[in-house]
């Protein structure tokens, strides 16, 4: 019995660690940074700690202390920073840029993103933000997920529920195929995004971003609402065009900035900045950014929110 189970097992586990190896190469190579290799394993800056750099969402809340005051990034998996190492997810780097400009460690950016969180799933992250400490300032990424995640359903949330998340974490290969799964679907035209599902996004994406900017104002915390950026273009190879994505997406940003407008939130949009650059060196693919399309977003946000540069120059 058990040299029929080593015979299923080792060929699996040797197939399994070749491909791997191959897809970190390819990410080595296709962006011309080494550090793909090392990927889940070893970060770039070990000697760097920081609440900010802890994975987990609770245990983040978990070390808050009064001597500081918090900004908190709410999103999706660009948020969280799923293909980056905790010191180059734009969330810490906003961090460091706001260390630099104020007195140092006055201020903790807490990273909450999520993968696989759409708007509906914001009330829960507000809650346990709420329940733990009221912010200064709340930034929204938001948008991609409620068009290109949400609409596959039971997809999604059963692929998020298993061991296949805490793979992603370590494993190249694993996050690559989860997301070529979800475009292998939303590549089928007309089979989910409709014109008629898409005005039912856009108005769950409304109501759901309003609910939790109005529970922060309420709480004087200002917001900033800021649409992730989709680069709706060609990556090379047959499973890597996203030029379909451009037209579903079109509507969320002026979702967006309906809600920031009405409820008395701030409204920043980067996306003409990011086309201005090399998409392929700041995306690794649609909406997941590379180290440098982090640091690219982090110094947009703190030099466009009004918000964020009031909080850090006061005195």
């Amino acid at each position: 019995m058990l040299q029929k189970l080593l015979l299923i097992v080792l060929p699996v586990t040797l197939l399994f660690g070749a491909l791997e190896a191959i897809q970190r190469v390819r990410y080595a190579l296709r962006q011309n940074d080494a550090r793909w290799l090392a990927y889940g394993v070893a970060r770039s800056d070990a000697a760097v700690a920081s609440i900010a750099m802890t994975h987990d969402i609770d245990e983040q809340l978990a070390r808050v202390d009064a001597r500081h005051r918090y900004v908190a990034c709410v999103g999706g998996s660009s948020t969280r920073g799923v293909y980056n190492d905790p010191e180059h997810r734009f969330p810490f780097l906003l961090n460091r840029l706001i260390d630099a400009r104020a007195r140092p460690d006055r201020f903790v950016v807490l990273n909450l993103g999520r993968g696989a969180a759409a708007s509906v799933d914001y009330a829960t992250v507000v809650d346990q933000l709420l329940g733990a400490v009221t912010p200064a300032v709340v930034v929204f990424y938001a948008g991609y997920n409620d068009v290109f995640s949400a609409p596959l359903d039971g997809t999604v949330r059963t692929v998020a529920a298993h061991a296949l998340v805490q793979l992603e974490r370590f494993s190249l290969l694993a996050l690559t195929a989860h997301e070529k799964l979800l475009v292998s679907r939303l590549n089928r035209p007309g089979d989910l995004l409709t014109p008629a599902r898409l005005r039912e996004i856009e108005d769950g994406l409304r109501r759901n971003v309003t609910a939790q900017v109005q529970r922060l104002r309420q709480r004087s915390v200002a917001v900033v609402i800021v649409p992730e950026v989709v680069m709706a273009k060609r990556f090379g190879g047959p499973t890597r065009n996203y030029e379909r994505y451009g037209e579903s997406y079109r509507g969320i940003p002026a979702a967006l900035r309906a809600v920031a407008e009405a409820h008395g939130a701030e409204y920043v949009s980067v996306q003409d900045d990011f086309e201005r650059e090399d998409f392929r060196a700041n995306f690794a693919d649609p909406v997941h950014l590379t180290d440098r399309g982090n640091a690219l977003l982090a110094r947009l946000l703190l030099e466009r929110s009004r918000a964020l540069r009031a909080l850090v120059d006061a005195p």
